[in-house]
């Protein structure tokens, strides 16, 4: 059954013994990104695991691209975080100031407001140092120097016209056929949408070349690439798995940053900190959060839209009637509206739906 289905099994320990030992280290953009979102020890971390695999390491060309063209919306939106930051230490040292001078905590008041004052612009005078510290990337990035350096000579070649015109064409095949990574359909003709089956592309070709087989780091979240069940991330997609097989005649297993590093000291002998693991993950089920959150209001948001269109169907249809409306059809078109639109919670930001509704 196993030869038959190897995607669906997940890789025994001498399977995975050989992977360590031998396959070639793909990594992704958002492994690369998210380094500028991690504390300066955690990078030091990451990046001296990555260094003792240098002769290993390997990135797709699109993937190598997509880090340049997105380090600087990453380093604007961690400057937008800092702003969020003070702006909630504000709010809740007014908060904690209002309720030590309110009536019922006067006695307080006298003992504690100095002090809580201090410790606030204690934290603010910390975090605006980091937040300077950190946007003086823009004009002196050592990060970036540091994954240069680390990836010198291990970036793939670039496909021409010719090749991407032909992936575009296969590409629409294996949508109808839901074979991932597949792309998402739409009517004008996007590249873009076409990026994870072009580093798919890549990723085999660099299999064929090297014969060796291929272990992916990533911090993609996309069922274009993971095997999921209830939210959880059981390994890679059982048809690339097979697809990698068929085609190169290798295998494929993929990580996220944190249980890759977790697992480099069982079978590489490494040395992690586990602080440094224990951040990565907290950032990770931020982001999931963050994510689910985001997806929850995209689905509200269409429903929306889907109600909005019923209602003015049904008030245009009573609206065609020789008859005069009846006001009780109405009333029921509108309480159908409202209780559709009824908000719930989790509440979220007006900058996240405009966001959503832009996308």
């Amino acid at each position: 059954m196993k030869n038959s289905f190897p995607g669906y099994y997940q890789p025994t320990e001498t399977e995975l013994r050989r992977l360590w030992d031998n396959s070639i280290v793909v990594l992704e953009s958002n492994v690369l990104l998210n380094l500028y979102r991690y504390s300066a020890e955690t990078n030091a971390e990451i990046i001296q695991n990555l260094e003792q695999l240098s002769d290993r390491l390997w990135i797709p060309y699109n993937e190598a691209k997509q880090y340049h063209e997105k380090r600087i919306e990453v380093i604007e939106g961690q400057e937008e975080s800092y702003i969020d930051l003070q702006k909630f230490l504000n709010e809740v040292q007014d908060d904690l100031k209002d309720r030590l001078l309110s009536d019922n905590h006067s006695f307080l008041a006298d003992q504690l407001i100095d002090k809580v004052i201090k410790i606030f612009s204690d934290i603010r005078t910390k975090l605006g140092d980091n937040k300077e510290e950190y946007l003086s990337l823009f004009e002196n990035d050592e990060l970036k120097a540091t994954i240069s350096e680390l990836l010198s000579r291990k970036v793939g070649a670039r496909y021409t016209d010719e090749q991407l015109e032909e992936i575009y064409k296969k590409g629409v095949g294996r949508t109808k056929k839901g074979m991932p990574p597949g792309i998402i359909p739409n009517e004008k003709f996007d590249a873009k949408k076409y990026h994870d089956l072009i580093v798919w592309m890549q990723i085999m070709d660099k299999a064929k070349a090297t014969y060796k087989p291929i272990l992916m780091l990533t911090d993609k979240t996309t069922t274009n690439w993971w095997l999921t069940f209830k939210d959880k991330k059981i390994g890679p997609r059982p048809e690339l798995v097979e697809e990698m097989r068929n085609s190169a005649n290798v295998e494929f297993y993929m990580y996220r940053i944190d249980p890759f590093m977790k697992n480099s000291q069982k079978y590489l002998n490494f040395e992690v900190k586990p602080a440094a693991i224990e951040e990565i993950q907290k950032f990770r089920l931020r982001d999931e959060k963050r994510i689910n959150t985001r997806d929850m209001l995209a689905h509200k948001l269409r429903n929306q839209r889907e109600t909005v269109l019923e209602l003015s169907q049904e008030l245009e249809d009573m609206a065609n009637k020789t008859e005069l409306f009846s006001l009780l059809d109405v009333s029921n078109a509108i309480n159908k509206y409202k209780s559709a639109n009824k908000p719930e919670e989790p509440t979220i930001k007006k900058s996240e739906v405009n966001k959503i509704s832009e996308e």
